[in-house]
């Protein structure tokens, strides 16, 4: 896991790894998110006892950190409209879930988070605005969202995303190699390929878990091909 997001480079595939989309919609800019996930545990001591047996008492929910950073008037613009649709409202007893796609939220499995704090926009001296997004991972009922439910069907569409922004990644590299003019730039692409139809595949395994309706195969796609054999497709 680690290695595929280490992989992930936002210059090289922006709309997999440096894009956040929230409640459907897709944020100016770039994005970085972090997610933290911990276990819990209690630890009772005896009066008089130095130490104390440790006792599992679940899983917290994530932490999820989502720093966007954009320049231009038009992505100032359009992140002032945006911001009004997740801005916490004074006086609500509970902030509304917020769905989330991003690569790194595929791969921990959150899918929705409720906002805990927004900052900025802030300004650099190089004319780069941050905004900076605390929240914490809003998880259902049940880990298996029904897909006859608008939670269930807002996931499953981040999901089908996700599978068609790594098939395109993976299809962009696995193209760019045959053009590479060294190989090890060669390598380098193929290998990005490679981890990126390996993430689609995994994203495909989710939808199926989910229940949710087939992500679909894509152009040129087929999980039983190598990434040399997917350059050579047609």
């Amino acid at each position: 896991m680690t290695q595929l997001v280490e992989y992930g480079s936002a210059d090289r595939y922006p709309t997999v790894w440096g894009t956040v989309v929230l409640k459907d919609r897709e944020w100016p800019g770039r994005a970085r998110v972090t997610v933290s996930r911990a276990n819990e545990w209690d630890r009772p001591k005896a009066p008089g006892e130095h130490s104390a047996k440790s006792k599992a008492k679940g899983t917290s929910q994530a932490k999820v950190s989502i720093t966007i950073e954009y320049w231009t008037d038009a992505h100032h613009v359009l992140a002032f409209e945006l911001l009004r649709g997740i801005e916490p409202t004074p006086g609500k007893e509970k902030p509304e879930a917020v769905t989330i796609s991003h690569a790194v939220c595929i791969f921990r499995d959150v899918t929705q988070i409720t906002i805990d704090s927004i900052e900025g926009p802030v300004k650099s001296e190089d004319g780069i605005y941050t905004i900076t997004i605390q929240a914490t991972e809003e998880r259902p009922v049940t880990d298996k969202l029904a897909t006859g439910t608008a939670g269930g069907h807002a996931v499953c569409a981040q999901l089908r995303k996700s599978f068609s922004d790594y098939l395109i990644a993976g299809q962009a590299a696995a193209n760019a190699s045959v053009l590479a003019t060294s190989s090890a730039e060669r390598e380098s692409l193929l290998q990005q390929s490679q981890i990126a139809f390996a993430a689609a595949t995994d994203v495909q395994a989710q939808v199926a878990a989910r229940g949710c309706p087939p992500a679909g195969q894509g152009p040129s796609y087929d999980p039983t091909l190598t990434p040399e054999q997917r350059a050579d497709a047609p």
